[in-house]
């Protein structure tokens, strides 16, 4: 293919994106804009089915819906793709410095071999060779030690670069880990998490609670006031659920407006004190105007609780129980803390 030839497809992708944003009032944001592209071009199968299947089920592409598919299905493939090739240059580094050590030890292997004759030919020389053998002797050593040299500055270089790359691969794994948006883990590392406590809990026969937290009327704030206003509504929450953990409890924004935490070594009764003080917390909270001091009305959560049964739960029973909590807060009028029954 012509570079001609690959421009103009490039352009007809981009084309369709920009109409498909358009059609669906996506708004021109870079992030969108990486969506419907890799949408048109039709090679990230897993991101044109959840596309469509949210095109099938009508849902508005709004901007907490964009941004699901953007960490979902572009920053995790990029993060993914920085890793291998992270990776292979790790193979590469390695496979050099096992050839740098390779060439050094048959060099030193070559040096006590040619030592071994030196020996047994100055058994048999007069004193005239003897200078002779010396002078071998000592640029052979010479040529020893500059290997060794080069060893060392190419195994100080590799470990330099393992660094870098060490601190880069951190990066992206807590990257990985965390939601764009708000800073706290994301859904991917909730589900990793609930998993790993579960067993621990029920290993050590301890206490694990699970809280759901969703915003009440969260809808509203997007509508009346824009998208902006509704992302600031979901960092203060998870800026005062990240104030309320203590130790191994961990929180997560669960999905859209819910969020999650998790809550090992805690009964019951306990994290139903901890569901009232996120939900006093918040509702405490009023959103004003910075620039006219206009308010933007209550801030509240509803909340829902649930406990781990050893015995019989299942991820998805354990889940399942929190979120129907939930739903009972939300049918009680908002605002409200429900433990399962």
């Amino acid at each position: 293919m012509t570079p001609e030839e690959e421009n103009k497809i490039i352009d007809t992708w981009a084309q369709h994106a920009m109409k498909s944003m358009t059609e669906r009032k996506v708004q021109p944001l870079p992030e969108n804009y990486s969506i419907w592209f890799e949408y048109a071009r039709g090679s990230n199968k897993k991101l044109i089915q959840a596309v469509d299947k949210l095109v099938a089920d009508k849902k508005d592409f709004d901007r907490s819906v964009t941004r699901d598919l953007y960490n979902t299905f572009i920053l995790k493939e990029v993060n993914t793709r920085i890793v291998e090739e992270a990776s292979s240059r790790v193979q590469k580094i390695m496979s050099g410095v096992l050839k740098t050590i390779e060439t050094s030890a048959e060099g030193t292997e070559n040096y006590g071999k040619q030592l071994d004759e030196f020996t047994n030919d100055l058994a048999a020389a007069g004193n005239e060779d003897i200078a002779k053998f010396i002078e071998k002797i000592v640029t052979k050593t010479s040529d020893l030690k500059s290997k060794g040299l080069e060893l060392n500055k190419q195994l100080k270089q590799s470990r330099e670069e393992v660094e870098v790359l060490k601190v880069n691969l951190e990066e992206v794994s807590s990257q990985v880990a965390l939601d764009a948006l708000t800073g706290i883990a994301n859904r991917k590392a909730f589900d990793e998490s609930i998993i790993r406590m579960m067993a621990e809990a029920k290993e050590t026969g301890k206490d694990l609670c699970l809280l759901m937290v969703d915003v009440d009327h969260f809808k509203k704030f997007n509508d009346n006031y824009g998208h902006l206003l509704g992302d600031q509504v979901l960092r203060i929450v998870a800026s005062v659920l990240k104030d309320v953990i203590r130790g191994k409890d961990f929180v997560s924004r669960f999905g859209g407006e819910e969020f999650a935490l998790l809550l090992p070594e805690t009964p019951l009764n306990g994290a139903q004190i901890v569901a009232e003080n996120i939900r006093r917390s918040i509702a405490s909270k009023e959103l004003k105007r910075k620039d006219t001091g206009e308010s933007y009305g209550k801030l509240t959560v509803s909340l829902g609780v649930s406990c781990l049964r050893h015995r019989f739960d299942k991820v998805d029973d354990f889940i399942e129980r929190a979120d129907k909590a939930l739903y009972t807060s939300k049918d009680r009028g908002r605002n409200t803390v429900t433990v399962e029954s």
